[in-house]
């Protein structure tokens, strides 16, 4: 008699752990699956940073020729004769 009462006992005590194990491993998976979505946000992200700076790369060189251009035509346009019409 006592040992089919701790029989039951270890077999109850085995459910509660597999339930505690199943809870844990869905708690796993739910953290993989959001683990996997920030990984893919980061790398869309980390794309958009990369084409944001390309653009900021691209005007800064624009500007810089603007830049240049403006200072070659300045001293021409500040010595050269007004024109009245």
């Amino acid at each position: 008699m006592a040992g089919l009462h701790f029989s039951n006992l270890l077999a109850a005590g085995k459910r509660k752990l597999e339930d505690k194990c199943d809870n844990l491993k869905k708690d796993i998976d739910t953290l993989e699956g959001t683990l996997r979505k920030a990984e893919e946000d980061k790398k869309a992200k980390d794309g958009t940073i990369k084409q944001l700076n390309d653009e900021l790369a691209r005007q800064d060189e624009v500007l810089l020729k603007t830049q240049n251009a403006k200072k070659q035509v300045w001293p021409w346009s500040r010595s050269a004769p007004q024109i009245n019409i």
